[in-house]
């Protein structure tokens, strides 16, 4: 009896040992796949702004060549360049050992590179970078970066090799920044979001924009110094004050103030109140003065008709009265 449960007791360590031993070789295996991946993974990019991504490799062993071949919305973003040469380069850096070729359309990049033997090129180990992309943020929203996995791949010197791949993605989002002078003091302002912002007017109270943008939902984020807030930070859609929960989330860093919210498009007009309220209430922006300027200037045109018709009138009476 004692010597069945010392064997017992050697069967389920010799068990765990091997099942230990296959975890590590899992374990190692995984850590040891070549790993093609987007850097950054996570992009933001101001409206109409160029930009540059990195197509990365990790833990590759013999490399002399690869394929990218890599999607995105081409509605949002235009892409401009492609190159290979750069800090920490896989390609060879004598352009002799190598051949590139590019069939990029709108919409996918298609990227080739190959190491010439003949030429004497060395294989590549360890990470680098395989690629160097330049978009232009043509359209607000979120794009996609992600690898055609049958057309991706690398290559060593004797035989395909299959990666591993992280995609990664862009969100373009307008940025418009302006400033006011408050006692001789100038305070920029910065206004960030997913959506059109237009009609951007600054008084020393007040920040007026207008945003607009297909349906959906929109998030703004508004950067203002502290030195420029002397009131209670409020938030006023369409006339409307926004009130937590949820909108505004109001935070600090201790030099300036982040106000954020969200609203469901399409065109909204926007208050942003950090100062005292004037006499008389909020006035209107000197841009809404403009689009109402045809208004005015037709007020302005009765005005004088009418006080043009009653001189004549009354000039006719006193002639009438006088003969």
């Amino acid at each position: 009896m004692k010597g069945k449960v010392i064997t017992g007791i050697v069967l389920t360590a010799l068990l765990l040992g091997m099942l230990t031993l296959a975890l590590n070789i899992q374990q190692v295996k995984a850590e040891s796949l070549p790993l093609i991946s987007v850097n950054p993974q996570a992009y933001t990019a101001p409206l109409g702004v160029n930009f540059t991504i990195r197509i990365d490799v990790t833990n590759v062993t013999d490399l002399y060549g690869y394929d990218i071949w890599l999607e995105y919305n081409s509605s949002i973003l235009n892409h401009t360049a492609v190159t290979v040469d750069g800090p920490g380069q896989v390609a060879p850096t004598n352009p002799a050992q190598r051949v590139t070729v590019d069939k990029s359309v709108p919409g996918t990049i298609k990227h080739s590179c190959a190491f010439i033997y003949a030429m004497g090129a060395p294989s590549f180990n360890g990470s680098g970078t395989l690629a160097w992309i330049t978009f232009n943020a043509i359209g607000l929203g979120k794009s996609a970066l992600q690898f055609d996995t049958y057309w991706t791949q690398l290559f060593n010197s004797t035989a395909e090799v299959i990666p591993s791949m992280l995609d990664g993605s862009v969100t373009v989002i307008t940025v418009v920044q302006t400033s006011v002078q408050v006692a001789g003091e100038n305070y920029p302002i910065i206004i960030k979001g997913n959506v059109s912002i237009t009609d951007v007017t600054v008084t020393t109270s007040i920040l007026y924009f207008t945003t607009s943008g297909p349906t959906g939902v929109a998030g703004v984020n508004t950067t203002i110094p502290v030195g420029l807030n002397r009131t209670s930070i409020e938030v006023f859609v369409d006339d409307v004050k926004l009130t937590q929960p949820p909108f505004p989330i109001i935070t600090t860093n201790g030099t300036h103030y982040f106000i954020y919210f969200e609203i469901t498009l399409s065109t909204h007009n926007i208050i942003l109140q950090f100062g005292p309220t004037p006499v008389g209430g909020i006035s209107i922006p000197v841009n809404k003065l403009a689009l109402l300027a045809p208004y005015i200037e037709l007020t302005i045109l009765l005005a004088v008709a009418f006080m043009t018709v009653g001189y004549v009138k009354k000039r006719k009476r006193n002639t009438e009265i006088i003969s």
